[in-house]
């Protein structure tokens, strides 16, 4: 399959360079949108082991909520 795609690359002259930075491009934006959900599996799996507690939680529900709603008056 990679074969195929070089060969591709290889015959599209000066637009090999373009390609090759979509190619990339779309990778990096592929893992950063799954990025979420691996940083959430890897602190759900800590909280479980006992290795992070509720307190290490930077943005936790309670301190985010009273950081928005303790100045504005709502």
């Amino acid at each position: 399959m990679l074969k195929i795609l070089h060969r591709i690359v290889c015959m599209t002259g000066k637009y090999s360079s373009r390609i090759r930075a979509s190619y990339i491009t779309s990778f990096i934006k592929g893992i950063m949108m799954k990025a979420p959900l691996i940083f959430s599996f890897i602190a759900i799996s800590l909280f479980m082991k006992g290795q992070m507690q509720e307190k290490d939680m930077s943005l936790s529900w309670k301190r985010s909520c009273s950081l928005h709603c303790s100045g504005s008056g709502f």
